[in-house]
C-alpha cells in the first residue's frame, strides 16, 4: 500500500493557487463576489463590484466594504505565513472617504506594514475605476501556527 503526501501550501501559495482557480475562494469571498486580482508576497489586490445586494438603500452599506477590506489587510497577512498558519482579525478600523455608488467595479489594495512573530499590522485602499480612494482601513492580526 502507498501512502501519497498531500502537501499544504504556504500563504502566498495558497493564494496563488485560489488566484489561478486551482482552489476554490473561501465562501465569505463567495459571497462578496471577490476577485484575487493580484497576489505577491505582503500584498494582495482584490476586485470588488458593488451590486444591490449590498445596498443599504442609496450606496454601498459600510459593512460590507469593511469585511472586503478585511480580506485584502488579512490576506496580505497570509501572504506572509507558512503553511497551517492562521490570520486572526484583533482590530479593523475603517475611514469612509466618499460613498461606493452600486454598480461600479473598485479594487482594494492590502499590503502588510509590520509583521512580527505573533501579530501583524496591514493597510488597505479601495479605489474606483478612476483611481480615487473611496476607502481606507487598517488592522491588526494574532498570528497562530
Amino acid at each position: 500500500m502507498s501512502v501519497i503526501a498531500l502537501h499544504e501550501p504556504a500563504g502566498l501559495e495558497l493564494m496563488e493557487l485560489i488566484r489561478d482557480g486551482q482552489l476554490p475562494p473561501p465562501p465569505a469571498a463567495l459571497l462578496l463576489g471577490l476577485d484575487l486580482d493580484e497576489v505577491a508576497e505582503g500584498a494582495i489586490t482584490f476586485g470588488f463590484t458593488s451590486d444591490e445586494r449590498f445596498s443599504n438603500g442609496a450606496t454601498t452599506h459600510g459593512g460590507i466594504l469593511a469585511a472586503v477590506a478585511d480580506f485584502a489587510l488579512s490576506s496580505a497577512v497570509l501572504t506572509q505565513l507558512d503553511a497551517g498558519a492562521d490570520v486572526v482579525t484583533t482590530n479593523l478600523a475603517v475611514t469612509y472617504l466618499r460613498p461606493v455608488a452600486l454598480g461600479g467595479h473598485f479594487r482594494c489594495d492590502g499590503r502588510v506594514v509590520h509583521r512580527g512573530r505573533t501579530l501583524a499590522h496591514a493597510e488597505a485602499v479601495m479605489t474606483d475605476d478612476a483611481g480615487r480612494q473611496v476607502m481606507r482601513a487598517t488592522g491588526a492580526f494574532h498570528l497562530r501556527d
